[in-house]
């Protein structure tokens, strides 16, 4: 890597780092409100709240992560272009290719960070043991339900949630009436 690339780099990982806070700001505004209401009104543990705030940060950096890249080659390259600077790497004899590179550079690294966060850290929150649960558990809500069902409905005239709710239906008795 030479000095261009190194410069660019140095000139795009502020306003990613910045655009990265300041999206994660807006997207952690949204859940403030409930979070401040559950502290103040329904007394839940300010150490409950920095948990669960610590939970959706993968959720919010897998969208802020793309924004902030966009933003900040957005900003870098707009800064070195009203300074001249583009034109005097140029000069210097960078191509394209040289100035292209560190872009290349950082979209790899951001989607392996991104594949981190959501196949490593999403994987290990407790939204994890929502997997234990069948999906014929989920759609029908019985989730104690041990007993298999012995026919399938038709669905390709029939929506697979509104199949499933009739089966539940007719699996219990006491459901039907």
């Amino acid at each position: 890597m030479n000095l261009v690339q190194k410069y660019i780099i140095k000139e795009i990982i502020p306003f990613f780092l910045i655009g990265n806070l300041f999206f994660m700001f807006l997207l952690l505004m949204e859940r403030m409100v409930t979070l401040a209401d559950l502290f103040f009104s329904k007394n839940v543990p300010l150490f409950l709240l920095i948990e669960t705030i610590i939970y959706l940060l993968p959720s919010i950096f897998y969208m802020t992560i793309p924004i902030a890249g966009l933003l900040a080659t957005l900003i870098a390259f707009s800064r070195l272009s009203a300074d001249s600077e583009l034109i005097a790497m140029k000069a210097i004899g960078a191509s394209n290719k040289t100035l292209i590179k560190p872009l290349i550079f950082i979209g790899i690294f951001a989607g392996i960070l991104i594949g981190i966060l959501v196949v490593m850290i999403a994987s290990s929150s407790p939204a994890r043991n929502a997997a234990k649960v069948s999906p014929q558990s989920a759609v029908t809500g019985n989730i104690n339900q041990t007993k298999h069902f012995k026919k399938a409905y038709c669905i390709k005239k029939i929506p697979v949630d509104i199949a499933m709710g009739i089966s539940h239906a007719f699996s219990n008795k006491k459901n039907i009436i």
